[in-house]
């Protein structure tokens, strides 16, 4: 099989090794997967830059989710998993290993899907189907009428969260990184309050919007730092705000561990009597986490999200999808915060 091996830190054109390896081995509990694509998460690019405290050691295989067809299965999976079959095809989350032409999954983090549906398209139903629906349906409860700011809004979470939180009666006000985004996002969703971040300072945006520092109900929040330190301030009484990233430490910086750092510091301090006083929750999100200790929560997400896509109520959206020898051109349009969607390599 082949397998793209993460074997330095830095610039995506000299950090990944394309490899001839064995197959890996099927625990009772495992299925064996031919991959057609694995996705790219913004997760990758952290380890990648060397500020992923989850990330294995150098050298290993990055990744997070897979679409393909089973080829094998282990001992124990007709018992947890009976209609997992070989020749099943699957969307499936994985603990890193998904840049591989053949993956290892845990049957109950394997999902049957249909034979004719788009498995790029799929791939955004794992990990970010998973993370917006925890977040938006699970953690929190939306509201009719609430008003909900979304960073990094045009993203593969971000537009996952966009359309669940219009979906229960939400306004939306959202963050992007172009004017492109700003544009898609209105013309594609009738968003009205949509804020270039890397132009304008969305607290300002607020009072424009608003005619002053309107509070908002709902945060969701995967850029970190500045941004989770100035959201806060815009919390209602009542308000809640859910973290789940940190893409404001990423750059091509030699210096980005010190940025990470400095990322860090940007966060703030929170007073707890403060939460207590306003009512006000700080949610934070790693999947990865849930994965370990409450399977069963992902494999609830992601079939409530499939199904609200199967049913057209949402949409999927895919940004780009690269052979498997471009990851470094995958990579840099994803740390570049100039795609709209999810990415995809295609084996």
């Amino acid at each position: 099989m082949r397998a793209l091996y993460l074997v330095r830190n830095g610039q995506a054109r000299r950090a990944f090794e394309l490899r001839e390896v064995a197959d890996p081995v099927v625990g009772e509990e495992d299925v064996l997967i031919d991959v057609e694509y694995s996705g790219v998460n913004f997760a990758d690019v952290m380890a990648r830059l060397g500020v992923y405290p989850d990330a294995p050691a150098l050298p290993f295989v990055p990744g997070y989710e897979v679409v393909g067809r089973i080829t094998a299965l282990g001992a124990k999976v007709g018992s947890v998993r009976p209609e997992l079959q070989v020749g099943t095809r699957v969307v499936a989350l994985t603990r890193f290993g998904g840049y591989a032409s053949r993956v290892v999954a845990r049957a109950l983090a394997s999902h049957v899907i249909a034979e004719d549906v788009d498995g790029a398209e799929t791939t955004v139903l794992a990990t970010q189907g998973v993370t917006a629906w925890l977040a938006a349906e699970d953690l929190v409860q939306i509201h009719a009428g609430e008003r909900v700011l979304i960073h990094a809004a045009a993203g593969g979470v971000g537009l996952l969260l966009v359309q669940l939180a219009l979906r229960r009666g939400a306004e939306v006000i959202a963050t992007v990184g172009s004017d492109d985004k700003v544009a898609f996002l209105k013309e594609e969703f009738g968003l009205s309050r949509v804020v270039n971040s890397r132009k304008q300072n969305f607290l300002e945006e607020m009072q424009t919007f608003y005619g002053d520092r309107t509070p908002v109900h709902v945060v969701f929040d995967s850029v970190g730092g500045k941004t989770f330190r100035q959201s806060k301030l815009l919390l209602a009484p009542g308000g809640r705000l859910v973290f789940f990233g940190v893409a404001e430490m990423a750059g091509h910086s030699a210096l980005s561990k010190l940025k990470a750092l400095w990322s860090a510091l940007n966060f703030g301090v929170v007073a707890p009597l403060g939460l207590l006083d306003r009512s006000q929750s700080l949610l934070g999100l790693n999947v990865l986490r849930v994965a370990d200790h409450q399977p069963e929560r992902l494999s609830l997400a992601f079939k409530a999200i499939h199904e609200l896509v199967a049913q057209g109520e949402i949409e999927a959206r895919v940004g780009a999808t690269f052979p498997i020898r471009e990851v470094a051109q995958a990579h840099e349009l994803l740390e570049s915060r100039q795609s709209i969607g999810k990415i995809v390599l295609r084996w």
